[in-house]
């Protein structure tokens, strides 16, 4: 009776762990960083650099509704997402200074009011590299995606060397 609870419980924490994994984000690896991104998105190589590697990776929601999106070179370099597009609407923008880090937030609207495309550009005042985070979305995702945002900007490993 002993081994047959036992049997139970390891089956039990073996189907907890593989509904954990099933959950589990994947990592993409790009040449100076790793950043974890949601289960099903697909990644797009962005803001190619001079050795033919990605400095910037967009990830898209399957149905293309949502992207994350960062741009994490060695030091700095342009920013693909910073650039506004066809048809975009530049609406509030704002810089906080601090004593470390120099972070600017803003968002452009699309045509129409399609979609927003939020962007929070840091520069890192000791050597002056810098990261930039982007997240596009529309009225209906914003809420449900907001949170995984949070989860994938804050899992960016930035490498030097």
């Amino acid at each position: 009776m002993k081994s047959v609870k036992i049997a139970a419980i390891a089956g039990l924490l073996v189907l907890a762990a593989g509904v954990l994994a099933a959950g589990a984000w994947p990592k993409f690896k790009g040449q100076w960083f790793d950043i974890k991104y949601p289960p099903g998105f697909k990644a797009v190589g962005r803001d190619k650099n001079s050795t033919g590697k990605y400095d910037g990776v967009s990830f898209l929601a399957p149905n293309k509704t949502v992207e994350f999106y960062v741009h994490s070179p060695r030091f700095q370099g342009d920013s693909w997402w910073m650039t506004k597009r066809k048809g975009e609407t530049l609406g509030g923008q704002s810089t906080e200074d601090g004593a470390k880090y120099t972070i600017k937030y803003g968002t452009y609207t699309g045509p129409k009011g399609k979609y927003r495309r939020d962007y929070t550009d840091i520069t890192i005042k000791a050597d002056g590299s810098r990261h930039v985070f982007g997240f596009r979305y529309n009225s209906q995702t914003y809420d449900k995606y907001k949170p995984k945002y949070v989860t994938f900007k804050s899992s960016l490993v930035q490498y030097a060397d």
